[in-house]
């Protein structure tokens, strides 16, 4: 069903890819030129068109049906009874607009923006250039998460905010605190979201000096704080994981054939170079929460909906990983066969996983 106009989508995103991979190979302004590809990617993702069925198609007519109608009253009863404020909001003010694909292009937006700050510190860290910097953007870019973005709008958008506030905690020293009204946002968006932030608190402490053990336990009494005040949303976090394993059961078996294939090679590379994840003290502290992520990963590998949308966040929170890897090679065998991974990643994405499904007009 329109396959000619899915063709040109998955065509279109190719070539974008390349085009801008190149584009910012020597280029010492390549953090501009990231945020240019995000708001082509974002205004491509204004024009999407959804198939009858796709998660976007159903958000489009509840802001239509639901939201459009609503007055300020209705919509304060209904923050006052929601787990998502953060969604209720973003879709009401959109719903006013009338302007329906401003919701895939703020999705869009906020999730490469979010992915392309963390590359470029990455890139810069690590001194990450030419040849090796079209590649990792490839790398990045192969799994094709854009149409999960653009069609289910909510959890991936929280874990792109999730990502970019643990990297800049880790990497960049950036306190936690500031971050709170991010991780707050991001938590009332998705319920996933918000377990995986309950994770991010719980483990904060271990990674703190004992000099600053004060300063450390403030994540664990905001944790203990949102259960004492709010026993209903935390207790709606473990059922929602539970309804998901008794009444959600699909698998769309491309999609968890390349997020095995992506994690396999992530741990490979991980195992192989070891010591130097181990000797990075920033390094190691990343790699201990992507951990956690695989295990969650591994533990719920038979429930496709939790295995698939963790696995992304694993990929993100890996990317420095994998970017200190990219630095330790010289050409050779290794560059190669990255090469042809993502290539791999890249074709299957495009031909039988999410992003075929992407199309931004139909012929008449």
């Amino acid at each position: 069903m329109y396959y000619k106009e899915r063709i040109v989508g998955a065509i279109t995103y190719g070539i974008l890819l390349l085009f801008f991979s190149y584009l910012i190979r020597n280029n010492n302004k390549f953090k501009r030129i990231l945020y240019v590809y995000a708001l082509i990617l974002s205004v491509l993702a204004y024009f999407y068109i959804p198939n009858p069925g796709y998660d976007l198609e159903r958000i489009n007519a509840t802001l239509s049906q639901y939201y459009q109608p609503m007055n300020l009253n209705e919509l304060f009863r209904l923050l006052g009874n929601s787990f998502t404020p953060s969604v209720n909001i973003l879709y009401y003010v959109i719903s006013k607009t009338n302007h329906f694909g401003l919701l895939p292009f703020t999705a869009s937006l906020v999730f490469y923006l979010s992915i392309f700050s963390i590359f470029s510190d990455i890139c810069l860290k690590y001194n990450i250039c030419g040849t090796k910097r079209f590649l990792y953007l490839i790398f990045i870019m192969s799994l094709g998460t854009y149409l999960e973005v653009i069609s289910n709008i909510r959890c991936m958008t929280a874990f792109a905010m999730i990502a970019f506030c643990v990297y800049n905690e880790i990497f960049n020293h950036k306190s936690l605190v500031k971050h709170l009204p991010i991780y707050f946002i991001a938590g009332t968006m998705h319920l996933a979201a918000l377990a995986v932030i309950m994770i991010r608190f719980a483990i904060y402490p271990l990674q703190k000096a004992k000099r600053k053990i004060l300063y450390a336990l403030l994540p664990l009494s905001i944790l203990v704080m949102i259960y004492i005040c709010f026993p209903n949303f935390v207790n709606q976090i473990f059922f929602t994981e539970s309804y998901y394993k008794e009444n959600v059961s699909y698998m769309y078996f491309p999609e968890f054939v390349l997020m095995m294939i992506i994690t396999t090679y992530i741990i490979f590379i991980k195992l192989i170079h070891w010591k130097y994840v181990m000797s990075d003290s920033s390094l190691k502290k990343m790699n201990f929460f992507a951990m956690i992520l695989l295990l969650i990963m591994i533990v719920n590998i038979n429930e496709y909906s939790i295995f698939h949308r963790i696995g992304t966040l694993h990929f993100l929170i890996n990317m420095p990983i994998m970017g200190k890897y990219l630095s330790l090679l010289k050409r050779g065998s290794s560059i190669t066969i990255m090469f042809i991974i993502s290539a791999i990643i890249l074709f299957i994405a495009a031909v039988f996983g999410n992003l075929s499904g992407f199309k931004y007009f139909i012929f008449s």
